[in-house]
């Protein structure tokens, strides 16, 4: 069945995309793994509003975010902090991980 462009797939696959008919999140990933950050970031802003991949799409959205030459840092690191703050997040860990790699470095 052919999914509306936007709809979510069932996918639990990190490296297999929905076919045909791409929905928002595989779209996303696959932005995302070809290094077309922007764009990246600007689909996962619209998964961040609500459903099921929300948090995920708060997550990869950051970390394209950050790549992004001209990026607010103030607003990734705000991202980062609520993230490894949250022990319900589910990437609560990658964050923590993360902090400790990026989050002083000006201190």
């Amino acid at each position: 069945m052919r999914r509306k462009e936007g709809e979510d797939c069932n996918t639990s696959s990190k490296t297999r995309a929905c076919w045909p008919g791409w929905c928002g999140r595989c779209k996303c990933r696959a932005h995302f793994a070809a290094g077309q950050y922007a764009t990246a970031r600007r689909d996962f802003k619209d998964l961040e509003v609500g459903g099921i991949y929300r948090r995920e799409a708060q997550w990869f959205g950051m970390l394209a975010e950050m790549t992004l030459p001209g990026a607010d840092k103030n607003t990734w690191v705000n991202t980062l902090q609520r993230i490894r703050k949250d022990p319900k997040h589910p990437y609560q860990k990658a964050a923590e991980t993360l902090w400790k790699q990026v989050g002083n470095r000006d201190k």
